[in-house]
């Protein structure tokens, strides 16, 4: 439940667009992949992905 609360933390502006619609991250188990067009908005995704995590206690593992 955790990781659903976090993902609410960022915004679909940022999704790689599929068709119509917009894929914003993607997780499964405690993995998670995000999506974004633009490096800026990766960078806002991780840093507010960051935060979060923090504040339930978890980390961002970029080695895997």
């Amino acid at each position: 439940m955790c990781m659903d609360e976090v993902t609410q933390l960022t915004t679909r502006e940022h999704g790689a667009k599929l068709g119509s619609q917009r894929a914003d991250s993607v997780l499964f188990a405690d993995d998670m992949m995000i999506f974004s067009q633009t490096t800026v908005g990766m960078q806002h995704k991780l840093d507010t992905l960051s935060i979060g995590l923090q504040q339930a206690g978890l980390s961002i593992n970029v080695q895997k």
